[in-house]
């Protein structure tokens, strides 16, 4: 899986690969962004711009992170998203549950906003 990332005041934004967010790579995307909690970051960003589809394994996944960094008072932006990724974001009802941001740099101010 291809997946790059980078702090910006203290969030790491991870931003996931080009065709990368399927149900193939759902659980090692799951598992580098818990590896992120476990050394103690509580805020991410991930970034979706590279993204034209995601499946609801790629989903689940968000969403289960999302809980366990909550769980440790933290939380999950995303941000970047193309409109049929929006529309799944809107089709399941997640874009409740997600921060959505349009870029990099207002999901990032959105963690020192809150």
């Amino acid at each position: 899986m291809n997946l790059s990332h980078h702090e910006s005041n203290g969030v790491v934004v991870v931003e996931v690969g080009k065709g990368d967010a399927v149900s193939a790579n759902a659980q090692d995307f799951k598992n580098r962004l818990l590896e992120f909690v476990e050394n103690g970051k509580r805020k991410i960003a991930v970034d979706l711009s590279n993204i034209e589809y995601i499946d609801s394994s790629f989903l689940g996944s968000l969403v289960s992170v999302l809980k366990r960094i909550t769980d440790s008072d933290g939380g999950v932006k995303v941000f970047g998203l193309a409109e049929r990724v929006r529309g799944v974001f809107e089709l399941t009802r997640l874009y409740k549950v997600f921060d959505i941001h349009d870029d990099e740099s207002s999901a990032v101010k959105s963690f020192t906003d809150a």
